[in-house]
């Protein structure tokens, strides 16, 4: 008997078709994304903490970590205590102020950040500014506030000279 080539290949989708219903259905749900868990009715876990209200004992783990040059354990350590995601985590270790043991604010004020920047930092962004160097003073003013980089060329081009 011969096997007709149209047949074979309707069942061979048929098949597909079928193991894909299945890894969907047998697929688990991330309950916590949505609320509540709709078969049992369980809550999802209250959101964690923010940055503004860290534990002592938290940030000065983190800020030993970073001291020591561990900064992906003090990211996973500061994402385990907050509602941070990765980028975010990251940027903020990053910017951490290590004089001072202290986490940088959640958002600096886009009003005014140079004011908020240390004496050094501002010297130097002056002084790359003063040279016509401002792809660098943008850079350098990126790293030490988070802004975006719009944010940031628009201080640079405002700058006080």
């Amino acid at each position: 008997m011969t096997s007709n080539p149209t047949v074979l290949i309707i069942a061979a989708g048929v098949a597909a078709v079928v193991l894909v219903l299945i890894v969907v259905l047998l697929k688990p749900r991330r309950y916590d994304q949505i609320g509540a868990n709709p078969y049992t009715g369980a809550k999802a876990a209250p959101v964690k903490t923010t940055l503004d209200n860290l534990p002592a004992h938290v940030t000065d783990q983190i800020t030993r970590l970073i001291q020591d040059g561990r900064k992906i354990e003090a990211i996973k350590v500061l994402r385990d205590h907050t509602s941070l995601g990765l980028k975010e985590a990251k940027d903020i270790v990053e910017r951490w102020d290590m004089s001072a043991a202290t986490p940088p604010s959640r958002s600096l004020s886009l009003e005014d950040p140079i004011a908020e920047l240390p004496a050094h930092i501002r010297a130097e962004i002056d002084s790359l500014v003063t040279e016509g160097k401002l792809i660098n003073a943008i850079k350098a003013l990126r790293e030490h506030t988070g802004l975006g980089l719009k944010e940031a060329k628009s201080v640079i081009d405002n700058w006080p000279r």
